[in-house]
Order: structure tokens, then C-alpha cells, then sequence
């Protein structure tokens, strides 16, 4: 019986968590109400919060809910045996693909929580500066393997190179929300493309 209570509140806490998630990266942390999230699950006030204890709570693993869909979603092992330079296309022309999916509706969740909290919560900012470093350290390991391996320039300097990669995309995805146009997310893309192509190869 208890193992039968414990799967059903499991199952809860995710159904609360997923339809958060995509409420709070369309309307963001301040927009979305617990009335909202009340709409959304089909519950009580009182059912939610028997399950999370605020809306903060609820918020912060929201977040970690989509970014951890953007990273498992991607299959690291598919890079396995491909030179560095392929490794480093096959990543951003995922992250381009993986914007079409629609829990990602509302754009990209680290630009989209890092401008909403910069300033209002240290707790949902330090989530993003984890996550941002999570996606830099992808970065450098392939950058760094490209250079053991003789395929990357050894003047390249990963953390440089990881960095120049998330602005050009990031400021790509501020773009596209400003202007509701997806061009110039792939135009972003592009521009990483030529870096990876004619700035770090051998």
C-alpha cells in the first residue's frame, strides 16, 4: 500500500512539475499564478501544496525539469568516433532542431529565467549560472579532445571558445523572441558554424 502512495504522489509532483514548466517559461516566474498552475494540473489549491510546499519550490524544479530535458535529450554517445569538428556541428544543429519541440514554446528557459531573476532571485539565477556551465563544459571537453587529438588549433582556448559559442546563441534566441523570428536563431547557428569552420581548425 505504501509503495502504491509513494508511485501515486510521484506521478503527481511530475504532472505538477511538467505543466509548470511550460506555463513558466511562456509567462514567466512573477507572470505565472498558482492559479494558473490550478488551471493547468486540474487541482486544488490545497492538492498542490500538499505536494510542494510554495510556488518558489515548485518554480525551481520546473526549471531543472526543462533543462534536464534539453540535456538528456541529447545523445552525447552519438558523438562517439567523430572527428571534433562534426561533434561541435551535431550539437548546435541539435540545439536549433531541439526550439521546434513545443514544451520549448516559449523560447530558450536559461535566457528566459536569467532575465526574469537576474536581479529578483539569487536562488533561480544560481540554477542558470549551473546549467549555463553545464553547457560550456560540453563545449571545452570537445574543444579540449579536438586539441589531443590534433584536430583543433592548439592556440584555441576552449572556455574562450565555449563562451563566444553561448553568446552568439543566446543572443541568437533574444533575437528571436524580440522579433518572433526563428531566422535569426538559425542565422545564430550560422556564425557558429564559420567560428567552428575557419577560426579553431587546424
Amino acid at each position: 500500500m505504501k509503495q502504491k502512495y509513494t508511485d501515486k504522489k510521484a506521478m503527481t509532483n511530475k504532472r505538477i512539475v511538467e505543466k509548470a514548466a511550460e506555463l513558466f517559461n511562456i509567462k514567466g516566474y512573477a507572470g505565472t499564478s498558482i492559479s494558473d498552475i490550478m488551471k493547468a494540473t486540474g487541482m486544488e489549491k490545497g492538492g498542490i501544496y500538499g505536494h510542494f510546499k510554495s510556488k518558489k519550490e515548485i518554480a525551481l524544479a520546473a526549471f531543472d525539469y526543462n533543462m534536464n530535458r534539453v540535456f538528456k535529450s541529447f545523445d552525447v554517445n552519438s558523438l562517439n568516433g567523430k572527428p571534433s569538428a562534426e561533434k561541435l556541428h551535431i550539437l548546435f544543429r541539435y540545439l536549433e532542431k531541439m526550439y521546434d519541440e513545443p514544451y520549448l514554446s516559449g523560447g530558450c528557459p536559461l535566457l528566459n529565467t536569467a532575465t526574469e531573476v537576474d536581479d529578483t532571485d539569487k536562488e533561480l539565477l544560481l540554477k542558470v549560472r549551473q546549467y549555463l556551465d553545464k553547457f560550456k563544459r560540453l563545449i571545452c571537453v570537445i574543444i579540449k579532445d579536438g586539441v589531443k587529438a590534433k584536430e583543433i588549433s592548439s592556440k584555441t582556448e576552449p572556455a574562450e571558445f565555449a563562451i563566444a559559442c553561448i553568446e552568439i546563441f543566446e543572443g541568437g534566441n533574444l533575437l528571436v523572441k524580440v522579433y518572433n523570428d526563428k531566422s535569426y536563431r538559425a542565422k545564430a547557428i550560422s556564425r557558429i558554424k564559420t567560428l567552428i569552420d575557419s577560426e579553431i581548425m587546424r
